[in-house]
This record gives structure tokens, C-alpha cells and sequence, in this order.
């Protein structure tokens, strides 16, 4: 990343990388902070999802016990779906970011009836998007399945899928 930023012409001083640097290593542990504590509330709060995690994990831990630091590869973390479903529904009904940072329009457009003109400000509700009843079946309820595409919570409630933007917990970042 480094690398990227320091090579990038929109930086022009030393100042500018480190600022944005500091701002990535803040965010970054702040997000994993939130997410991991909400992950841990989820395991004491709910035993049906608590089983299911360890039903899943505890075969892998069978087989890196001998040798953790070495055996433990991404590749046998890759095929943990539950696990992953559970973090990616963390991160919608519980988002570590519930707003983006202010944006501003580049050019005056009109979106849903709404003029926006060239310089106003803006702010993205994550929060809410991620509790669209129309894009979320029981919205407000916790379930990995949803991240599932064989699961009946996979799709919306009229039974389309769900719009792409309907789940993004980081905007893009």
C-alpha cells in the first residue's frame, strides 16, 4: 500500500501520506475491534450460533494442534463459510462504521427528485442500508444464513436478489 501511495502523483508531501497512513491504521484496528468484540457478544448470546462456529472450527483445530503457527494457512481459513457468513451479518446488523465521511457532489445531478448541486455536501447512512426491509428478510433479526446462497434469507422478501450496494459495510474502503 505504501508502495502505491508513494508512487500515486495525487501526493504531493511526506505529510499527506503519513496523515492518510495514520487514518488507515486507525480505522483499520478500530473496525477489527468492533467487529471481533460484536463477534465474541454473538457466541455468548446465542448458543444455536455459537455450535454451529465451533462445529465448524473444531475440525480445523484437529488439524494444526501439533504445529498451529505452520499448518494454520489462509487456504483452511478459506473454507471456514459459516464463520464468514457470521462476521459478513455481524458487519450488517451491528456496522463498526454506521455513516461514511462527508462526500461532496462534483457536478450538480438530480437523484430520486432530489437536486444535489456542484459542492454540496453529503453523507452515506450504512446503518440504514443495512436494515432495508425490502432489501433484508427479517431485517432487524441476526442471521448468518442470509449470506447463504442456499438459504431462503439469501434473497429479498418479494424474492429477487438483493441490490449489490444493500451490504456494504466500509464503502468501498
Amino acid at each position: 500500500m505504501l508502495s502505491i501511495i508513494v508512487n500515486d502523483e495525487n501526493y504531493q508531501n511526506e505529510e499527506d501520506i503519513i496523515d492518510d497512513f495514520l487514518v488507515m491504521f486507525i480505522a483499520g484496528a478500530k473496525t477489527v475491534q468492533i467487529t471481533t468484540t460484536n463477534f465474541i457478544m454473538m457466541m455468548k448470546h446465542r448458543p444455536d450460533i455459537k455450535a454451529k462456529f465451533e462445529a465448524e472450527y473444531q475440525p480445523l483445530m484437529e488439524q494444526v494442534k501439533d504445529d498451529i503457527m505452520k499448518k494454520m494457512t489462509p487456504d483452511l481459513i478459506e473454507n471456514l463459510e459459516y464463520t464468514k457468513m457470521t462476521y459478513q451479518e455481524i458487519l450488517r446488523r451491528y456496522s463498526p462504521i454506521p455513516t461514511s465521511s462527508t462526500n461532496t457532489v462534483s457536478k450538480t445531478t438530480t437523484y430520486n427528485g432530489v437536486t444535489f448541486h456542484k459542492g454540496d455536501a453529503f453523507y452515506v447512512n450504512l446503518e440504514n442500508i443495512h436494515k432495508r426491509d425490502d432489501e433484508w428478510k427479517d431485517c432487524l433479526k441476526f442471521i448468518p444464513e442470509r449470506f447463504d446462497p442456499h438459504s431462503e434469507y439469501y434473497l429479498r422478501p418479494d424474492g429477487k436478489k438483493r441490490n449489490p450496494l444493500s451490504f456494504n459495510p466500509f464503502l468501498g474502503g
